[in-house]
Formats: structure tokens, sequence, C-alpha cells
């Protein structure tokens, strides 16, 4: 038998109320990830998920997703500015930043999918246009822009292999991105960022698709690989499988 009971009942009575193996079924409203500016929380195409077990019961997840900025006009609340978004991350006032690949920008947006400020260069290093793709929000006080003292607000990988680096106040070009690391001549393909703290540290992750590796790169902005005990390898993968862009320091190489 299912019975339909609160969230927080489900909480305190599960181990009392339930016994082993009886199903519980709890509804709830749309979920907004933590980080998400205020505001984004989906009003169409909900999605239920296939139900989660908990102690006994099962709790049917449901999310909801609102199309803030999208390049079809039925589609959207707000036309995307330029190019094609490949990178996404949120800054704490709630703020997000979209990477914009096939115009070597990048755009803000609030919380209501609507435009903010300019949008902001990335530089190719060769010249020319740039791609990027991964981007980080920068929550430490190393990685400092280039030529300044300024801890970068956030950070660029392109698909030139170059790492850009971008703070408020910039002296020269407000709204330029600054080339931290340039490994071009490397033939370095950069698809995707991430940071993590270790024993030794913070420390940024570059995928690398052209050497099937992850880069990493110290609060200085140098190679720092061998700072780290392990290698970023599975030998369960495929061979020929390379990384690619993730939200996490969990990585893998052929």
């Amino acid at each position: 038998m299912k019975s339909k009971i609160s969230l927080l009942a489900a909480a305190l009575a599960v181990m009392t109320l339930l016994p082993e193996g009886v199903q519980a079924e709890i509804t709830r409203p749309p979920v907004r990830h933590p980080s998400a500016p205020a505001g984004v929380q989906g009003v169409q195409g909900d999605v239920t998920l296939p139900p989660v077990r908990h102690f006994g019961f099962v709790e049917p997840l449901t999310y909801g997703q609102t199309n803030l900025v999208h390049r079809h006009r039925r589609r959207r609340r707000h036309r995307s500015a330029a190019g094609q978004p490949v990178g996404l991350a949120f800054q704490q006032d709630g703020a997000f930043w979209v990477a914009d690949g096939g115009a070597g920008v990048a755009t803000l947006y609030d919380g209501n999918g609507a435009k903010l400020q300019a949008t902001f260069t990335i530089p190719n290093p060769a010249g020319g246009v740039s791609t990027p793709t991964g981007l980080i929000w920068n929550p430490t006080a190393g990685f400092p822009v280039p030529g300044t003292e300024l801890p970068s607000l956030f950070v660029f990988a392109t698909l030139q292999g170059s790492i850009a680096a971008w703070a408020p106040d910039l002296p020269v070009a407000p709204t330029d991105a600054v080339t931290a690391v340039d490994n071009s001549k490397l033939g370095a393909v950069y698809t995707g960022l991430a940071t993590g703290v270790t024993d030794q540290g913070a420390f940024l992750y570059a995928a690398n698709v052209h050497t099937g590796t992850i880069d990493v790169f110290d609060t200085g902005f140098q190679p720092a690989n061998a700072k780290l005990s392990g290698t970023f390898t599975d030998s369960g993968i495929p061979s020929g499988f390379v990384p690619s862009a993730s939200s996490r320091s969990r990585a893998t190489s052929s």
C-alpha cells in the first residue's frame, strides 16, 4: 500500500511507521539547484524522474524546466545574445555566465535570462576569434589575472589551447579577459574546466582532448600535474576515449 505523507513526516516517521518493504510516495514542487539564481525555477516542461528509494520508501523527484535563453523565438523567454552557448557558470549573486563558443565572447545573464552589461571577449593567442568552451567561477583568492594582482572572478578555456582570466576593474580593457595559459603551440584543445582543492591547495583542471589528458594548473596558472599524488586514468575505459567537459574534478584519459 502506498501512503502519501509529507517530506518532513517521512523523515520523522520512516523508522517507526513504515515496515521494511512498504513504499511511501512523496510529492514536492519542482526542485531548483542550490547554486542557481533566484527565480530560476521550472514552470514548464516538468519531468518526473524514476523514484528513489530511501530507508524503505520511494521518493519521486520532480523537476521543472524553463527556457530562459534560446536561439529559437518560440522556445525562449529571451533571445540568446551571440554565438553557440557552450559553457555555463554561476556567481554568488545569482547571475550566470555563458561561453558563446561561436563568437569568442562570454555573456552575462540575470536570473530571469535577461542579458546584463556588455559581452566579455575571450582572447585567441593566435589571433582571430577564439572558441571558448568551459568556464568556472573562481571561489579562491588565487589565479590572478596576468599583469595584475586581481584574483580572477571567472576563468575560461578555449579550443585553441588557451586559458584566460577575467576580474572586475581591469585597468586596460575592462571587458577583455587576459590569456593566462597558452598551450596552442603544443596542440592543446581544451573543452572543459573544473576546480578542486587538495592538501596541496587549489587547482584548475582542464580537459585536453588532443592529448587525452587532464592538464592541471596551480593558483599561479603554472603546470601542476606533478603535485598530485594520483593520475586521471581509468583502465576500464575503452581505447580512444578522451576527457571532455565536466563540472567535477573526476576525469579520465585513454
